[in-house]
């Protein structure tokens, strides 16, 4: 994911936990805090990190650190290859908007 994307799972975050320590400290922190987050989720497709971040609103107190949020993003992962492993073909090649839809 990029530092744009993260920012925006930051903000869903934020609106269910406003009081939360990982979203105060002013922008400059909370700044920071989205690159490491963003660093740490390269390797992640930004539609796998939004249905992550709705599993962590639904599922947690508190927002997740990078070892849960990553542990949330992996649940869909492996949801979608056993749903493909029981032979309903999955298209993975579906843009964020495509699932809107």
């Amino acid at each position: 994911m990029t530092k744009k994307q993260m920012t925006e799972i930051f903000s869903l975050w934020s609106l269910n936990w406003p009081a939360a320590e990982l979203f105060q400290g002013g922008a400059e922190l909370i700044e920071a805090r989205i690159k490491l987050y963003a660093h740490n989720f390269e390797d992640v497709d930004y539609c796998f990190g939004l249905k992550g971040a709705e599993i962590s609103l639904k599922e947690r107190r508190f927002p997740p650190s990078i070892a849960e949020y990553r542990a949330d993003i992996n649940k869909v992962i492996n949801d979608i290859y056993s749903v493909s492993a029981q032979g309903i073909p999955i298209n993975t090649n579906r843009k964020i908007n495509d699932i809107a839809d």
